[in-house]
């Protein structure tokens, strides 16, 4: 049985479990308006990577922003 909720909802469940308070999240999303990207960082994301994705440069981009949230990879 699949729960249908979407990825703001999810978001938020993520961040209710203590056991995954220190899991990155980062919305990868056709929606990058800037009222998508507020609303995401007070639900607790850690960064952005804006649809189409190039596939070249997208491991880079999840790499700056775990980086960026201090961790070694």
């Amino acid at each position: 049985r699949f729960f249908l909720i979407d990825g703001d909802q999810l978001i938020c469940l993520i961040r209710k479990e203590t056991a995954l308070d220190q899991t990155a999240i980062i919305v990868l999303s056709s929606k990058m308006f800037p009222q998508d990207k507020r609303q995401a960082l007070e639900f607790g994301v850690n960064g952005f990577i804006s649809k189409p994705i190039d596939p070249v440069g997208y491991p880079d981009k999840v790499n700056e922003i775990i980086a960026s949230l201090g961790c070694v990879i």
